[in-house]
């Protein structure tokens, strides 16, 4: 579930990997708005429920004249009990370098979600789901599976990933990897509700040294009746000097 630009050079390339991820997480529950940027959550929307989503990303370059920045617009509906669905258009993907500037176009998705154990029916929601995507180079799809219990105020989520991408040119070059999540946010009333989620993305191709990259960081959740908005600066505990130390993310939708 990764959308990277062929053509990004500086090391705000990286901003799009979470691009999918941040669109399958952003109508994860009927009752309120994606509480997390990283993690999963396990309730889904009421049949006939609808939301329209957008998800931005954000990384600075290692200065001030470089950077990237990726947007994109989904689409997703509950059409029946226990069921969800989500389309994702192709992200916009903008990096510049001193006074180069390149825009790039792709990465469609497509996913579906089902809640095999339903929040409000047992101690624990459990939700299991699959996602097909495209990017400029490759194909990928991923599976989920995503724990999540409510105490009162508190919202406590886990996930687990795991991903499989192919390039276009050579099917045979194919890249695995696993993602664990973990989020925990608390309603503070009048819409408001802050937290903090830690994701672990692990590079599992074969032949490769097992990599694994870190991202913490707390998160906001500001919520209306016709819209809410989610923001996460995710930082990178660990990370190189050629990567940058923080992204920047936001979820914003529009229930119908």
């Amino acid at each position: 579930m990764t959308h990277e630009s062929s053509r990004c050079r500086c090391p705000g390339a990286a901003v799009a990997r979470w691009i999918c991820l941040l669109l399958l997480l952003s109508g994860a529950n009927a009752a309120h708005g994606a509480r997390f940027n990283l993690v999963a959550e396990a309730g889904l929307m009421e049949p006939g429920q609808g939301e329209v989503s957008q998800a931005l990303a954000w990384t600075p370059g290692p200065d001030a004249t470089s950077g990237a920045l990726a947007l994109q617009w989904a689409l997703e509906y509950g059409p029946g009990e226990r069921f969800q669905v989500g389309f994702a258009l192709p992200a916009v993907t903008t990096t510049w370098e001193g006074d180069q500037t390149s825009t790039d176009v792709a990465g469609m998705s497509a996913w579906g979600l089902f809640a095999a154990i339903p929040e409000d029916r047992g101690p624990f929601g459990l939700t299991i789901g699959a996602r097909v995507g495209e990017s400029t180079t490759s194909l990928g799809s991923d599976l989920v599976c995503i724990l999540e219990r409510n105490l009162n105020t508190w919202l406590i989520s886990y996930n687990v990933w795991l991903s499989l991408s192919w390039d276009r040119g050579d099917s045979r070059q194919r890249h695995w990897g696993s993602t664990q999540a973990l989020g925990l946010s608390r309603h503070l009333g009048g819409g408001l509700a802050m937290g903090i989620e830690l994701a672990a993305v692990t590079d599992l191709t074969h032949g490769a040294s097992p990599r694994t990259h870190w991202h913490l960081g707390p998160c906001v959740t500001l919520e209306r009746s016709r819209w809410w908005v989610t923001v996460t600066p995710a930082f990178k505990p660990g990370a190189d000097g050629a990567e940058p130390d923080v992204d920047l993310m936001a979820l914003a939708g529009v229930p119908f």
